[in-house]
């Protein structure tokens, strides 16, 4: 493939991408709230999208198969460039989601007795919510940038051992996001149970 039409699908992978995470903000963030879920509904859900997504990359005929023409694209592409490292590294990648998919389940039972809503919409729960997914759309350009570029400057040979590489960067970056995510929780549990109280 030429380097002008790598560019040019790697562009709307790009978009492409960051277009389906804004369409889900403002679809499921803002279902959630009129339905009035509780926070074990909104996990179960959560879970539930994953796993069916899961499902359906590992009973799909064609593992490149998409039903974004872009991404289908990139997938061949990808899988012309990195030979069995694209297997390892799609197999990896189904069983970190199923990984997740149990993780929201679990999260569901053990949040089962919560009737409050997972999203309040007042002045510091929208600031709180914000910051989120903040985090989340760096996380997500960033890892998905860095992908690019190792996987658009590196020879196939130079490609072996990506998957593992890849996957405790992954690892880092979710710690990473774990102890931001926990700072910030601590800081919204003060704000709301001490300082608004006392004022």
């Amino acid at each position: 493939m030429e380097p002008v039409e790598i560019r040019k699908i790697r562009t709307s992978q790009i978009i492409t991408i960051n277009t389906l995470f804004l369409l889900f903000l403002v679809t499921f963030i803002p279902i959630v709230t009129l339905l009035k879920l509780t926070t074990s509904q909104y996990f179960f859900i959560t879970a539930s999208i994953i796993l069916i997504n899961t499902l359906y990359d590992f009973l799909k005929n064609s593992p490149t198969k998409s039903i974004f023409p872009i991404l289908e694209k990139v997938a061949i592409y990808e899988k012309e460039k990195m030979g069995d490292e694209w297997c390892n590294s799609r197999r990896r990648s189904m069983f970190m989601n199923l990984f997740l998919g149990l993780l929201f389940l679990f999260q569901s039972y053990f949040s089962r007795h919560q009737t409050a809503p997972p999203f309040q919409f007042d002045q510091f729960n929208s600031g709180f919510i914000m910051i989120s997914v903040i985090f989340a759309f760096i996380l997500l350009n960033t890892g998905l940038l860095m992908h690019i570029r190792k996987i658009d400057k590196s020879e196939t040979q130079e490609l072996r051992g990506y998957t593992r590489q890849k996957t405790l960067l992954s690892i880092v970056m979710a710690v990473v996001l774990v102890f931001l995510m926990t700072i910030v929780t601590f800081l919204y549990m003060f704000y709301t149970n001490d300082f608004r109280f006392k004022t």
